[in-house]
């Protein structure tokens, strides 16, 4: 120790082994990503008599792994001694003649050889006690002589078992101390959202953090020690009694994160669940988390240090390139960037030439969001705020109502279809018929918010750019004029019918009937007028309701023989339309 790896693309430095669980936790932080571990050589490995060696590269230490026959193992991996302690040498008159400290395990082993190899004969040799003794979990005792010292070390032999010893009442202080976030359950996340506090008179409460005027879970929860181990029982769960309830075992126990396993009866797999430790002071991010934010999209930096630098655009890419676009020379400052990680904090390191060189530092991660993460560095501070420029957009469809010409045009307001994306200043928006001007920027379209289609369906542009560097992106508007239906019942366009006359004054486009008067009568016959030649005749009408409107249909009247769906309606003007396409306007005359 230490030893620095790189995790997920976060880097770890290893300076204890329970910082060992900052790597599980990175690995359990999603369940369908790839992990990969890369140790950055050299590295010194210490055997069990502490000699050293080193590693350079990972070629020797496969090597090293494969030479390494003999597994065994006499140390008693959760309890070790409160140092420092000291050993009383005698003479072979029982008077003590050297008092040696011992400040760790190297000196002890050193100590321990230095007796077996005396060449001066056999030592006698007295540890003094009282000492203490330290449990892997954090608890100490005190042991006042030979006797108390074997029985202490058995029975951790016998419990620990080579992994860290999970005693009642660090379990059950563990719990009590904060909430705990069930961060798996057999394997996925369903259970994610709900946090268990596992108060002091017995009782628990089940929260879930994203849903509120919801009822919380009520429960009693107790720990209990087996032959197996800790056993956390939970009982009398006003909801999910099936899935959370029960005696659950806990085989692994850290003060941060609880394995727990519970058999069932009735199926083969016994259920699993990851509880994580969440205090109020956590950031609400994990290192992975952090990583993955800083990569999307481009982010705006504000820091008490930037008083004479020019404001920027943030870009953290992959291989830990960082690119800062400079706002006021449209220039590219490349630098590197990384996520550190340590059982005190996440550190985002920051390497950037002149001018932003001032933030060249290791910021300790303060505040953190997928949108804002802020960051201390002694008196300095840090802070990015994220933007998306085009995640709000798409390609979309604007869709309005023929109007009074029938003509398959209407005006349209092309701003209204990203009327919710909001973005900051130094993007401009701009709208054009074809990519290609779009592209070019030529042929604006200059009244946006007014724009006439020139055909049905018609495809304008919208292109979004930022001012600063020019870089953009178009986003497709489909124009779609349809015909739309007032809604008329049937009783209705029957009564505006009968009213009056009612004059064809546009044909599919054309005003080739517009000498035609229609008369129509109770008994569903019709009389045409053709004003031009002062000639009539007659024909038949009826109407009926369907889903697409009021239909009107024509019998003996060439012209406009066959079906008509009402799709404008009033009771002085009516647009009528066929299945070939054909429209008809009519208009009432009561003079």
């Amino acid at each position: 120790m230490p030893v620095t790896v790189i995790v997920n693309d976060i880097t770890i430095t290893i300076n204890t082994l329970e910082d060992l669980e900052l790597i599980e936790d990175i690995f359990d932080d999603f369940e369908n990503d790839s992990d990969v571990l890369e140790l950055l050589f050299p590295i010194t490995i210490i055997l069990n008599d502490h000699e050293e060696i080193v590693i350079n590269n990972q070629d020797e230490l496969d090597a090293f792994i494969e030479q390494c026959t003999d597994y065994s193992d006499d140390d008693i991996e959760c309890i070790d001694f409160h140092y420092p302690i000291s050993f009383s040498i005698y003479n072979t008159q029982f008077q003590i003649i050297e008092t040696v400290f011992i400040e760790n395990d190297r000196e002890l082993h050193h100590f321990l050889e230095r007796i077996e190899n005396s060449n001066s004969g056999a030592l006698l040799v007295s540890l003094n006690f009282p000492i203490t003794m330290v449990y892997a979990n954090g608890e100490t005792i005190e042991v006042h002589n030979n006797q108390e010292l074997a029985r202490v070390l058995n029975e951790a032999r016998e419990n620990c078992d080579d992994e860290e010893a999970c005693r009642k009442q660090a379990v059950d202080r563990y719990l009590q101390e904060c909430y705990w976030e069930i961060h798996r359950y057999n394997g996925d996340d369903n259970f994610r959202d709900f946090d268990i506090y596992f108060k002091e008179n017995g009782e628990l409460l089940i929260v879930n953090e994203n849903s509120t005027g919801v009822a919380n879970i009520t429960g009693i929860w107790r720990t209990s020690v087996t032959d197996a181990g800790i056993v956390l029982s939970i009982s009398e769960l006003t909801e999910f009694d099936e899935d959370l309830g029960g005696d659950w075992l806990i085989v692994q126990c850290h003060h941060n994160k609880f394995e727990l396993i519970r058999e069932n009866a009735t199926v083969t797999d016994n259920t699993r669940i990851v509880l994580k430790q969440e205090c109020e002071d956590h950031l609400g991010c994990s290192a992975q988390e952090v990583r993955s934010f800083l990569r999307e999209c481009q982010w705006f930096a504000g820091s008490n240090l930037f008083a004479n630098v020019p404001s920027g655009v943030f870009h953290f890419l992959n291989d830990h390139v960082l690119v800062v676009a400079n706002s006021v020379t449209n220039e590219e400052i490349v630098g590197h960037w990384d996520i550190e990680l340590t059982y005190q904090e996440i550190t985002l390191v920051i390497d950037l030439p002149p001018p932003y060189d001032i933030i060249s530092k290791r910021w300790k991660i303060s505040e953190c969001g997928e949108h804002r993460i802020k960051m201390i560095n002694g008196d300095n501070y840090l802070v990015f705020e994220k933007d998306c420029p085009y995640q709000c957009f798409e390609n979309t469809t604007l869709t309005e109502c023929d109007g009074e010409t029938d003509d398959d045009s209407a005006i349209f307001d092309l701003t209204a279809a990203f009327a919710d994306c909001v973005l900051t200043a130094v993007h401009s928006f701009t709208y054009y018929e074809s990519s290609e001007d779009a592209a070019n920027g030529l042929n604006q379209i200059e009244v946006p918010t007014e724009d006439a289609n020139t055909s049905n369906p018609q495809t304008v542009y919208l292109k979004v750019e930022n001012i600063n560097n020019g870089n953009f992106q178009l986003f497709e508007i489909q124009l779609h004029v349809e015909y739309c239906n007032t809604d008329c019942t049937e009783l209705e366009v029957d009564s505006y019918l009968l009213e009056c006359v009612w004059n064809v004054v546009d044909f599919n486009g054309s005003d080739d009937l517009s000498g035609y008067d229609l008369d129509f009568n109770n008994d569903q016959g019709i009389t045409i007028t053709d004003m031009n030649i002062n000639d009539a005749f007659t024909g038949f009408w009826s109407t009926s309701q369907t889903n697409d409107g009021v239909l009107i249909q024509f019998a003996n009247i060439q012209a406009i023989n066959g079906d008509w769906i009402v799709t404008d309606c009033g009771s002085d003007r009516l647009v009528l339309h066929n299945n070939s396409g054909v429209t008809i306007v009519l208009e009432q005359d009561c003079n």
